[in-house]
């Protein structure tokens, strides 16, 4: 259960509304300062990684920063990861499959991790385990997690994190966050379980889509694929948050406990705008709604040094007198509480997604911005001088 939060009203006098005044001015400068401390210090650098010879589309659905400095990209034409060695700025082969035959490969990768001395990789139909050659060694279908595509607790599993050679921790997402399915038993499923390799079992946890994905209100809306969460292991806990909303929530795997943290956003509305029930097979809605309108958030990152917490939150509107949308970044600083204590916009044209290592934040660049037919540009962000 979530923890409630209690509202205390009080009756000021005169002096007693002074000194309030006074605390909120000195909260208010506080902020100012550290975003205008986050600006000078936050040294930002750009450079390009070239290709040579490979076929990168600069179009990969999946990007994850692994081990040291070091980029992990997924080309889909070939099957193939690569590694953009952000050190030293090269770009290297890593793992290739195949479309076809016993070392197949999805054309979607979820995930990817290092489990023991193998790779474990998700995509929407499986999690397959490969050796350091791409040789597949053994496949678990996802399907068999669940029971049948009519069942409303059907989830669909989105992203994995290693604790051990033995298991994974899995996130999913009920179907019924994301489209029109039965809400009495999914609002009662699970989003996150864990995958015992060895045993090739799977056990759930007791923590559940909250009030505000929708899932037991049908009248009001779907979030569609921003339901999905993200999420890190951290201090015996599971830390997660969902791309259509600010919220931050903490989950004890000790204690059991469930807390929800507000991440509050002072710059634009907090979520995104729902689908309408009523609008939801609409597809030339859909396509407009998704296109011109939308609040995102990131996934989150730890940063150890400054005991901080780091996300993006993005905002994309439309504006119908010069018909064109216009998309704003910012860079949000989190405390060991969740207390958002700096944030400032970043003018760059990047992917919202937090690639962090060694008190560096490094961004790609989305498809639009890479202007160079033979390599990929990154933006680079340091944040050692932010305390």
């Amino acid at each position: 259960m979530f923890n409630s939060k209690t509202i205390t009203t009080a009756v000021f006098n005169k002096t007693s509304i002074i000194l309030l005044m006074l605390v909120l001015f000195s909260a208010c400068s506080k902020h100012n300062q550290s975003a205008n401390e986050l600006q000078d210090n936050l040294e930002q650098s750009s450079f390009s990684i070239e290709h040579g010879d490979k076929i990168i589309s600069n179009r990969s659905m999946f990007t994850k920063l692994i081990g040291e400095d070091s980029l992990l990209y997924y080309e889909q034409k070939n099957r193939t990861f690569y590694l953009f060695d952000l050190k030293n700025r090269v770009l290297k082969d890593f793992l290739q499959f195949e479309a076809d035959g016993p070392n197949f490969m999805e054309d979607q990768v979820l995930d990817f991790d290092k489990v023991g001395d193998q790779y474990a990789i998700l995509s929407p139909s499986y999690i397959s385990f490969s050796d350091k050659n791409g040789q597949i060694l053994k496949r678990k279908e996802i399907n068999q997690f669940l029971n049948n595509v009519e069942d409303a607790t059907i989830s669909r599993i989105n992203n994995f994190k290693a604790l051990n050679e033995n298991e994974l921790y899995l996130s999913q997402s009920p179907r019924a966050v994301i489209m029109p399915f039965k809400y009495s038993e999914a609002s009662q499923t699970p989003i996150f379980a864990i995958y015992h390799v060895n045993k090739d079992s799977l056990a759930h946890l007791p923590i559940y889509s909250p009030e505000e994905t929708l899932i037991k209100d049908d009248t009001r809306g779907f979030y569609g694929t921003t339901s999905q969460h993200f999420f890190i292991l951290k201090n015996n806990s599971i830390i997660f948050n969902f791309q259509f909303s600010p919220s931050i929530y903490r989950y004890s795997l000790k204690s059991k406990q469930l807390t929800q943290f507000d991440g509050k956003t002072t710059r634009f509305p907090e979520t995104t705008e729902p689908f309408p029930a009523n609008k939801y097979r609409d597809q030339q809605y859909l396509v407009k709604h998704m296109l011109r309108n939308g609040t995102r958030f990131s996934n989150i990152e730890y940063y150890a040094e400054n005991d901080t917490y780091i996300r993006y939150a993005s905002r994309k509107t439309f504006n119908e007198e010069l018909k064109r949308s216009n998309y704003e970044l910012y860079l949000q600083i989190f405390d060991s509480e969740f207390n958002n204590i700096i944030e400032q916009e970043l003018l760059v044209s990047v992917k919202p997604e937090v690639y962090f290592s060694n008190g560096s934040i490094y961004m790609i660049g989305t498809s639009g911005s890479q202007t160079e037919e033979n390599a990929t540009k990154f933006t680079k962000f340091d944040l050692r001088k932010i305390k």
